[in-house]
């Protein structure tokens, strides 16, 4: 889609803060890379005469902003004495706008003065200052600057990873910089967040592409859909990212398995959460489009669809009006999450075993864990245990055999759960993965993982690939990638592996569909 690939040629506004009279050259040099870098440079020196003393204009400028930059050297800069404000005692213009930018919850980047260079100027502030009889005034301004140097790395939500520079290094303060801003606008910007500025024949076509019919726009119910739907920002983002490999892999799928999918006598499909499977249920639909003559009777007489995915979901229900309906179904039910887009019914209501989010020193699951899973599993059962097949996916399959999180992992506790009742049903199921997440290392902060040895069952990796249908779906980049990637998917298992090439955006993609023996078997 042409949305995705014009926001590369959105631009951001970066704020760089600092003392004045000694940074005044970083500064200069700082902007200058700002707008080779294709990005809008904003801060004191760029506000009209008069102004720069005006604490409403300085924070009007910080909250328009999109990235906070902040260089702190050995001086605290200009105070703050204006008149106006006199319940600001002793702070200065740069420790204001860095409050600013926490307030408005701006990507903050600090820069800061190499320690053993920031030791030796403030020996030299010191010792001038006992000389003219003022050490008592340049204490406290040094005590105030330390101070306000560790709040900055130490942020209002966690320690911040800080770039350093030399007063007689500007090229190098660049270089980092140009690093930190590319890092930032990734993490920030590319994952969903809002933000940056579009050219305006860009964002003229962007509107045009998206704008709603006066019919519709004037209609409170669309209008209360549509804002509905703007709440889904984690997840929008989510199918932007490596779309071109999504959409191989499900094309490919479709083209190698659909037919035979009806012949072996498959008439429940569970498309489950993630974009990736998005992709899949969005190819399914243009398939089988194209040959509804072929497989009107299993369509509309046999084929139930169920699913937990908002995307899917809503596809499947906004088909073609020239169509007959498909009996699709929520599974389970209840409301969709904003992040992933995902429904889990009763397994919403799980506990976690440990009171800490992210602690993974606990063995096993709670016990009201292991009755959702029963129960959602026994649900499942009774649609899928006969001829069903499951289509999912994962944030990612760790490959470490003798660590307790080897297999695939997620982000999400809840989508654990309702994870391991997927895998535990006995019928055929892919996981829909791209060369990224095959073999990602398990991050035991931020992941759960599925097949946690520690839970006491059979539902192991190990169990899984050997002894339930089971086939892994990857697309990558280049033809040696795609050739790395079936050489280790031969050695967890997956040795019956079929690969090809599908044209997706300006460049062909590498899919490869994997299974083991028992997968084979059922579709040979």
């Amino acid at each position: 889609m042409e949305i995705h690939s014009r926001t590369n040629d959105r631009k951001y506004k970066i704020f760089i803060s600092s003392s004045f009279e000694d940074l005044k050259d970083a500064r200069i040099q700082l902007m200058k890379r700002t707008l080779k870098l294709g990005h809008f440079p904003g801060g004191m020196e760029l506000f009209y005469p008069g102004e720069t003393r005006n604490l409403e204009v300085i924070e009007r400028e910080i909250k328009s902003c999109d990235i906070f930059v902040i260089l702190i050297g050995a001086r605290l800069g200009m105070p703050i004495t204006d008149d106006d404000y006199p319940e600001i005692d002793h702070v200065y213009y740069t420790m204001e706008e860095y409050e600013i930018a926490c307030k408005y919850n701006k990507p903050v980047i600090p820069f800061l003065l190499y320690e053993e260079e920031f030791n030796k100027a403030i020996e030299e502030i010191t010792d001038s200052s006992k000389k003219l009889g003022s050490s008592s005034h340049i204490s406290n301004q040094i005590e105030t600057l330390k101070n306000f140097r560790n709040t900055v790395v130490q942020g209002p939500q966690g320690k911040r990873i800080a770039g350093f520079f030399s007063y007689n290094d500007t090229s190098h303060l660049c270089e980092v910089y140009s690093g930190a801003i590319s890092a930032t606008i990734n993490e920030y910007f590319d994952s969903g967040q809002k933000g940056g500025w579009v050219n305006g024949a860009i964002y003229d076509d962007l509107k045009a592409q998206i704008a709603l019919g006066r019919s519709v726009s004037n209609n409170i119910f669309f209008k209360r859909f549509a804002e509905r739907l703007s709440t889904f920002g984690t997840l929008s983002g989510r199918t932007q990212i490596d779309s071109e490999l999504k959409t191989s892999i499900a094309e490919f799928f479709w083209l190698n398995y659909l037919t035979i999918i009806e012949e072996k006598g498959i008439n429940k499909i569970f498309f489950e959460s993630g974009s990736s499977i998005a992709y899949a249920s969005r190819k399914f639909i243009e398939y089988v489009y194209e040959e509804r003559q072929s497989y009107h009777d299993w369509l509309h007489e046999k084929l139930q669809i169920r699913t937990n995915n908002f995307l899917t979901f809503l596809d499947l229900l906004l088909i073609d009006s020239s169509w007959q309906p498909l009996d699709v179904r929520l599974q389970p039910n209840g409301p969709f999450s904003s992040d992933y887009g995902a429904s889990y019914g009763m397994i919403k209501n799980a506990k976690v075993r440990s009171a800490t989010k992210h602690n993974r020193e606990e063995k096993g699951l709670h016990k009201d864990a292991n009755e959702a899973i029963f129960k959602m599993t026994e649900e499942l059962k009774i649609d899928f245990e006969r001829s069903g097949m499951i289509l999912m996916t994962a944030s990612g399959l760790y490959l470490e055999k003798e660590s307790r999180f080897y297999g695939p992992h997620v982000g999400s506790y809840h989508n654990m759960l309702l994870k391991r009742s997927l895998l535990s049903m006995p019928c055929p199921k892919v996981i829909f993965l791209d060369q990224k997440k095959w073999g990602l290392e398990f991050d035991s902060d931020n992941c759960y993982a599925i097949c946690d040895k520690t839970c006491g069952d059979d539902l192991t990796w190990e169990s899984l690939k050997t002894k339930t249908p089971l086939a892994v779906a990857l697309a990558a980049f280049e033809k040696d990638q795609q050739d790395n990637l079936a050489k280790s998917l031969f050695s967890e298992g997956f040795i019956h592996q079929e690969k090809g090439t599908v044209k997706a955006g300006a460049k062909g993609r590498w899919p490869i569909i994997a299974g083991n023996e028992s997968f084979w078997k059922f579709f040979s």
